[in-house]
């Protein structure tokens, strides 16, 4: 069983859905190797960030954004911290309607896009070392992962 801590840390916000149950079934959907130093996922919102975090800009795709903006941030490695994924679960359901949220293939799906592109800038750091631009390549493991989730989890979907 993977050693991954998910933990939940919401300010003034009550996801509509069980996000820590649909974030255990992503994660058990992955081979452990992907994992390794990788210690927590934190399920938060964008109002529990600092105002320093929220001042934050961070660069995706050779632009520099404000972190409050993302869906997830990817924490690597530093100075005696272990690597973490940091998920605004209301930016991921941002504008989508509640009765969408419900259904299962389709939450799993908005989770599965936004966890696996940021473990793929773990497994980028980390594990596989691949050159090409940050972004592009978190998004080709997003792919795989998703994929592999898919067909694991949903196989009666697949053609």
């Amino acid at each position: 069983m993977k050693n991954l801590e998910i933990v939940t840390e919401y300010r003034d916000y009550t996801p509509y859905v069980d996000a820590t149950t649909t974030v255990r079934s992503l994660v058990n959907s992955v081979p452990e190797q992907f994992f390794v130093a990788l210690k927590q996922v934190v399920l938060t919102n964008a109002a529990a960030q600092s105002r320093h975090e929220r001042r934050r800009r961070v660069w995706s795709r050779n632009l520099k954004r404000q972190a409050v903006d993302a869906c997830a941030l990817y924490h690597g490695a530093s100075q005696g911290e272990s690597a973490r994924i940091e998920l605004f679960v209301d930016r991921v359901f941002e504008g989508v309607p509640r009765t969408a949220q419900r259904i299962p293939f389709i939450r799993d799906l908005l989770f599965a896009k936004v966890f696996y592109h940021e473990l793929g800038h773990h497994i980028q750091r980390a594990i596989q070392p691949q050159f090409g631009g940050m972004e592009d390549v978190a998004d080709e493991w997003a792919r795989k992962l998703m994929l592999m989730f898919v067909r694991r989890k949903y196989w009666y979907a697949m053609p």
